[in-house]
């Protein structure tokens, strides 16, 4: 296992030690774009990045241990397991148990060389296994995310060569990326390659495997209505341990007003209400009622000491959201906090309105018990 490792190791620095100095330009889209990606409310942040290091960390150790077989249903089996989710890609349990110890030799085989040229070799003995009949078709998806779950500083998690080529093009147009030649793999490690090599992500190697996903979802959001979906998903604790210790208290403060927030609004709008919804330009909304295709309500929270402050701090999202290209454009837009709301304040509001028809509101929200906010609020 140790010559594995060494492996897998030296197979990593190969394929990015050309990594080059200088950091790729961000045009002001993708400028944005990663803006909104790498904010800790974001679901890729607060949901998806404590699965996808879980699974990594897990998928690492089993490797290194030399316990493979704990970890062939994780690579090779799971519809979604963490690291991306292959959906009908899939081959299903009984073939995946009648294959279980050529599955097994083939994740250490992919453990010890993460190179393009290995990418086509198993693609071809899939193709052969399909062909004999011994799986039922050829699974792509699953080959890309075994190469993406234990090669994780090479490959990012995108694995579907179409989607890719799409997130490829824009990163063309906005970050002066070039596509190579070649299969998924080719294009997948030199993609990876590029946006390490932009400032963001120098020192992230999580945020940019997963920041091609991002990138899609805002594509697809472009080319149709900012999809919705009712409901309301609390946040674990967990999702905040990369923060400092003040910001963590602030986001866990606004999980919790935002999770009293959801309670009040589909009490009212009992079925038409969804927290964290897509703007439709890279941002995610607190709270959105959704009243028809045309017709919605906008709120964000914000943590803060004083009604002034929780409206300084969220206009710029509020207008951000409502009317950049392909956004929400909503019928009024909410200011959720916890202070009362004070005359000089509500007449700023109102002025606002009056002169330039922005639909503005304030909402104070208090937490069940009269929970009351202690700490130093930070801009969320």
């Amino acid at each position: 296992m140790d010559e594995i490792a060494s492996l897998i190791n030296t197979d990593r620095d190969a394929a990015f030690s050309a990594s080059p100095a200088f950091f790729s330009a961000l045009g002001p889209e993708a400028a944005l774009i990663v803006d909104r990606f790498m904010e800790p409310k974001n679901p890729y942040q607060s949901s998806w990045k404590p699965r996808y290091r879980h699974t990594i960390d897990t998928v690492k150790a089993a490797i290194q241990g030399g316990r493979v077989g704990e970890i062939v249903d994780e690579v090779w089996l799971t519809p979604s397991n963490g690291v991306c989710n292959v959906g009908q890609g899939g081959l299903g349990r009984e073939t995946v148990d009648a294959l279980r110890e050529e599955f097994k030799a083939l994740t250490l085989e992919i453990a010890a060389d993460s190179s393009p040229d290995n990418y086509q070799e198993v693609m071809l003995r899939m193709t052969k296994w399909r062909d004999e009949k011994r799986t039922r078709k050829l699974p792509r998806l699953l080959i890309g995310r075994a190469f993406a779950t234990l090669h994780p500083e090479v490959y990012h998690t995108l694995v579907a060569p179409h989607m890719q080529d799409k997130v490829a093009q824009w990163l063309s147009e906005n970050t002066g990326f070039f596509s190579p030649a070649g299969n998924w793999a080719h294009k997948a490690q030199a993609l990876a390659k590029h946006l390490s090599a932009l400032a963001p992500f120098s020192d992230k190697t999580s945020e940019r495997s997963m920041f091609p996903w991002f990138v899609f979802e805002h594509l697809r959001n472009k080319t149709r209505g900012v999809p919705f979906k009712a409901g309301h998903t609390a946040r674990v604790d967990n999702a905040y341990v990369d923060l400092p210790a003040t910001q963590r208290q602030v986001w866990l403060r606004h999980n919790k007003l935002q999770t009293e927030l959801f309670r009040l609004l589909d009490n009212e709008f009992k079925g038409c209400v969804g927290t964290e919804q897509s703007s439709g330009s890279g941002g995610y909304a607190d709270a959105l009622v959704r009243l028809s295709d045309d017709r919605c309500f906008l709120y964000e929270i914000k943590i803060a000491p004083t009604a002034a402050r929780a409206v300084r701090e969220a206009l710029g999202q509020l207008l951000e959201y409502a009317y950049r290209p392909k956004s929400l454009e909503p019928e009024k837009m909410v200011i959720v906090a916890e202070p009362e709301l004070d005359p000089d304040t509500a007449h700023f509001i109102q002025r606002l309105n009056t002169q330039f028809g922005l639909r503005l509101e304030y909402l104070q929200v208090t937490l069940p018990g009269g929970e009351a906010w202690s700490g130093t609020a930070h801009p969320v």
